[in-house]
């Protein structure tokens, strides 16, 4: 997870339109929940991780995080459906 992280902070440096914030999940365990610009740019940065800094990904089928406002005016954010 540290190499991914410090891969992820490298390429940051040359693209700053990725969003970068940790993640964890029973299932996965540690990883990086990463925002795009699309599919294209997604597949661009993972073949640049693999080709830059050698290393390998495991990618999620994309999500996007909901943010509803209730009732009462507070607002709450869903980023998964679990």
């Amino acid at each position: 997870f540290d190499a991914l992280q410090h891969a992820m902070s490298r390429f940051l440096l040359k693209d700053g339109s990725v969003t970068v914030e940790p993640e964890s999940s029973p299932t996965l365990g540690q990883g990086l929940r990463c925002g795009f610009l699309g599919l294209l740019h997604l597949e661009v940065v993972q073949q640049r991780l693999q080709q830059e800094h050698d290393m390998e990904v495991l990618l999620t089928s994309p999500t996007v995080p909901l943010r509803a406002t209730l009732k009462d005016g507070s607002q709450l954010e869903v980023r998964s459906p679990e």
